[in-house]
Parts: C-alpha cells; structure tokens; sequence
C-alpha cells in the first residue's frame, strides 16, 4: 500500500470528483483512478461508489478515511518538522568582533561562507572585554579583540596576534584646533573629548592621567558613529580607531598625536579545549587574511 494511494483517495473523498481532485494533486485522472484501483485491489473492497455524482464513499470508504485522514495529518507534521531538523543539524560558527573593527568583517565571512556554505555564521559585536567573557562562557566561539581583553582573561583563553589598530584625533573643521597639523595631550587640557566605549577611551584617559591632563569634560557613547556626529557638531575632540577615521576623512579633520603613538594589537581569541571544525577553518582565514592595516 503506497501513501500516494491513500493521499489520491483521501483528495477524492474530500472533492466528491476525480477531475478536481486530479487536478490540484496535479496528476492525470486516469493515474489517480489507477492508484485509487491499485488500493481497492490491496483491500478486497471497493472505496468510492463512482456511479453517483458526486462520488461518495462505500461503507469500506467510510471506514477506511478518518484513518487515512490522521495518517496524512502525521505525515505532513513529519514533513514540517524535517526542515527544523536539518537546521539544528547544521554545523554553526558563532563569532565575536570589537565594534572598532567591524567594518573589517564582511569580507572575512564571506571568504569563510564561500570555503564553508552549510555553516549557520552568527557574527556579533561589542566591546572587548564583553566578548572575551562570551568566549570564556563559550557562547561565542571565538573572537577578534584588542590584547588588553585576551590578557584579562589569562589562561582561560587561547590568544593569537593578528594586527595592530592606530589611533588619532578627530576635530569639526571649525574647531579652534582644526588648524593644527598634530595634537599634543596639553592641547586637550579643559577640552571637550568624545569617546566611543572601549578601549579608545580607555588608552586616551590613562595617558591624560598620566600626563595630569585635564579635560573640561567627557561625552561618551558606545557607538563609533554616534560619537564622530557628535565631534561633527563641534560638541569636541573625538578620539578614535583609524578605520572610523577613514570613514572621517572627507567631512571631518583627522590630527594624529603630536607626542605619543596610540595603537593596539587585535587578538584572534577561543577558548583552550579543542576548538570545533568550524572554528578551525576560520582561524586559519584570519591568520592568513590580508589585513588592511598591517
């Protein structure tokens, strides 16, 4: 007994007519009345009383459908189960990235996506440290931070240097210190800075602190592109990643440090235990990706 058999007499049932139920189960009427035939042979009784119009069923037929009926209804349950299936099937990769160099990341998981189609990707991005803990918790499996967040985290995580990030000020062309070919830490005393959370501002207030250098006073935000709307409305001195900055360059002035060099390394990060295939493949992308930045 074939279930296409059963579905060809269960369509018949509900239509009353062989033509209409042919037609949206998009056979031939002589196909399905074959199959309907092949079924009544099987059973020894006859199904569908065709001398009537429309066709109705035998005292057979009647016994036989409610039973089809919640066989067909099972079935297409199996069929909408199947695709969830292959999903949680799928093998997954799920990825950190500092915001600072987000923009970085489309064409690296594209190459990844092109070696590895099957693989459900999830990308997510935040600060440094925030990831690092993801990784520790191992709900990312690994991540592209700056070296300060891979050494908190110590022997908990594997850590592996990819590149190194500078940093540069970033002033409206009115600001008063737009004229200046480079910045010095004195100039920002009684300044106002614009920070992006993260490390940008971690690095620049430590050496203000260090230098006893004192800003008028401190905006800050956790988004990269918020914060240079903000320098562009003359609010202050922004301080910021070179790839933002090369977002920048055609509407803001970019001033580097006159003084002192600002760059961190970018670390690739998982954690100890054996990492999955997945992670394994796209460590070998970013160790020998081309980076921008050197």
């Amino acid at each position: 007994m074939e279930l296409k058999a059963l579905i060809c007499f269960h369509r018949v049932a509900l239509r009353g007519s062989l033509r209409q139920a042919a037609r949206e189960l998009g056979t031939t009427q002589p196909t399905l009345s074959h199959h309907i035939a092949r079924l009544e042979s099987e059973w020894g009784f006859r199904l569908l009383d065709r001398s009537q119009r429309p066709i109705r069923l035998t005292p057979a037929g009647e016994l036989l459908l409610p039973r089809v009926r919640a066989l067909i209804a099972e079935v297409n349950s199996i069929q909408a189960e199947l695709p969830k299936l292959r999903a949680q099937s799928r093998p997954e990769l799920k990825v950190g990235a500092t915001s600072a160099i987000s923009s970085l990341m489309p064409a690296v998981l594209a190459q990844f996506v092109r070696a590895q189609p099957e693989v459900s990707l999830t990308l997510r991005e935040g600060l440094s440290s925030d990831l690092a803990h993801l990784v520790k918790s191992g709900e990312l499996d690994l991540a592209l931070v700056f070296s300060a967040a891979a050494r908190a985290m110590g022997y908990r995580l594997r850590t592996e240097a990819l590149f190194s990030v500078d940093f540069a000020f970033v002033v409206s062309p009115h600001h008063a210190l737009a004229g200046r070919d480079e910045l010095r830490l004195c100039d920002l005393d009684q300044e106002s800075l614009i920070l992006s959370g993260g490390i940008s501002g971690e690095i620049l207030l430590r050496a203000l602190d260090e230098s006893h250098v004192r800003p008028a006073r401190v905006y800050e935000t956790n988004d990269g592109a918020t914060s240079l709307e903000l320098v562009a409305q003359g609010m202050g001195v922004g301080f910021t990643s070179e790839l933002r900055l090369q977002q920048a360059r055609n509407t803001l002035r970019v001033l580097p440090s006159g003084d002192r060099q600002f760059s961190r390394m970018v670390n690739v990060v998982w954690l100890r235990r054996q990492a999955a295939p997945t992670a394994v493949e796209f460590l070998e992308i970013v160790r020998h990706y081309t980076w921008p930045l050197g």
